[in-house]
Parts: C-alpha cells; structure tokens; sequence
C-alpha cells in the first residue's frame, strides 16, 4: 500500500449548496482512489465575508493559514446572496449589484499567505450566450502577476458538458425576481452542478499536484546540471589562471560552462532555478 500523502485544499463559493456538494463530491472520490493514488484530497469549504475584496481576501488568507490549506479552488465571482423568508425555497437569489471578481481579491491576500499554495483553480459557469466573462487565457495573465510561482488553471464550464443530465440551466432569468434581486437559478440545479464541479475538481488538483512534483524534480536536475557545469567551467579556469595552464581546450571548457550553457538555460526556462515549495511542507 502507498504512503498516503494530504492535501487540503479551499473551495470559495458564494452558494452554499454549490459548496457543500463540492467538497460531498471530492470526499467521496478520493475516500475512493486515495490508497491507490496515494493522495487524500481534503476539502474545506466555509463561507467568507464578501463585503469589499479586502474583506475576503483576509477571511481566505486567515483560512490558509488555519486549515494549512496547499490549493484554492475559487469561484469566478462572489455575489451576495439573499436569504429571505418572503423568497421561493426553491431558487437561489442574489443583488444584482455587488458582485466581487476573484482576481481582485486574490490582489489583496498577503505575499505570506500566498506563498504557502501551490495551484490555484478558478472555476465558472459560461454558457455560450454570456458574452461578459473575460477570456480564460487573460484572466490567467491577470493572476499570475501576482501568483508568480504558482500553476494557474482556469476552468470554464459550457452547457454542453451538462447535457447528459437532462440539460442544466443555472441562470434562469430576472422575471420573478423582487426589485434589485437576480435570480441565480433553482437549489436542485446548483446541487447538481457542484457534484459535476466536485469530480472535475478533484482530477484537477490530481494532476495539479502531479504536474507540481515533475517540476520541483525537473528544477532539481536544472539546478544540479548547473551546479556541475560551473564546477567544471570553474577548474578549467583554476587550471589556466593558476597553474598558468594555457590549454586552448581548457579555455573553451571554461567559456562553455560558464557562460554558455547557465545562460541557455536562464533565456529558455526563466523559472527553472527559482525554488519550489516543497510538496511535503
């Protein structure tokens, strides 16, 4: 049997019900694969202050810290939801004003904080006909400015993954709505769509995690190969300007891996000598 290793990872959503099947999700499967994989994701998920930026963002930074947690998977943007008694049981409302972007909050957490996760998932609904989300590809742009280090991954779901399950319809329009409400979609919709977020979640942060250890071996090997090289550019110099060695193979050795190679690998992998958190922290 394999040494099973933990990972905790942070779910921040602002619908409770798409929360909570989330983590009912990723517990179930990895209770399932974890002495096979030798990973046990364990999920957290509780609800944040979502008032200003700076108020969630001290409420996942204080959670990162408590619960030791290693990945965020984060929804796309947080809204205010209403909980009122005089609204249908069934659907879930929000203000339609409000609504907080997670690469916003994600500025404000502090550098000590960031520092501990190693992958970061940003998850969203975008049905085709929803035009205002920002392209995927820029809004990794956007956060890797201030996650530096970390593997970035967004994912954005469309309908059609959803087809299989009868069709699901998360926006369902603002017509019964109160004034200065939205209806976000009905409570059985959501549940069904954080079961479907919680498995595709849990194979992320596997391969996450994954691609996280081939990198810290492949820096490691970078960073040996290096080493080795200037060790030896360095005693083929010791040799020429010391032992008044004017060997014309031993100058070239020199300029080789000295120059050459370190400053290759430097212009082609940028990050390959920067270190990584280690995986068993």
């Amino acid at each position: 049997m394999k040494k099973i290793k933990d990972y905790n990872v942070l779910i921040v959503d602002d619908i409770k019900e798409v929360g909570e099947m989330i983590v009912n999700k990723i517990c179930d499967v990895s209770e399932l694969h974890s002495s096979q994989s030798g990973i046990k994701i364990i999920p957290h998920y509780e609800p944040i202050d979502i008032t200003t930026n700076e108020t969630a963002a001290k409420d996942i930074a204080n959670l990162i810290e408590t619960k030791k947690i290693d990945y965020l998977l984060l929804d796309r943007g947080l809204s205010h939801i209403i909980n009122e008694e005089n609204l249908n049981k069934d659907y879930i409302y929000a203000k339609k004003e409000g609504q907080l972007a997670m690469e916003n909050i994600l500025k404000c957490i502090p550098e000590k904080n960031r520092k501990r996760i190693k992958g970061i998932i940003i998850y969203t609904y975008a049905p085709k006909d929803h035009p205002k989300y920002l392209p995927a590809a820029r809004l990794k742009q956007i956060i890797e400015k201030t996650f530096k280090d970390q593997i970035i991954e967004i994912f954005m779901s469309k309908d059609e993954i959803y087809d299989n399950s009868g069709g699901l319809q998360l926006h369902s329009g603002t017509k019964e709505s109160p004034p200065n409400y939205r209806k976000v979609g009905s409570v059985k919709n959501h549940k069904l769509y954080g079961l479907f977020m919680g498995l595709i979640l849990y194979y992320k942060v596997i391969l996450m995690i994954n691609q996280k250890k081939n990198l810290t071996f492949r820096n490691t090997f970078v960073s040996l190969y290096v080493t080795a090289g200037l060790s030896i550019g360095g005693n083929a110099l010791y040799d020429m300007l010391v032992k008044n060695n004017n060997n014309y193979f031993l100058f070239v050795v020199s300029i080789i891996f000295l120059v050459i190679i370190p400053l290759f690998i430097l212009l082609r992998k940028p990050n390959s000598l920067k270190p990584i958190n280690n995986e068993d922290n």
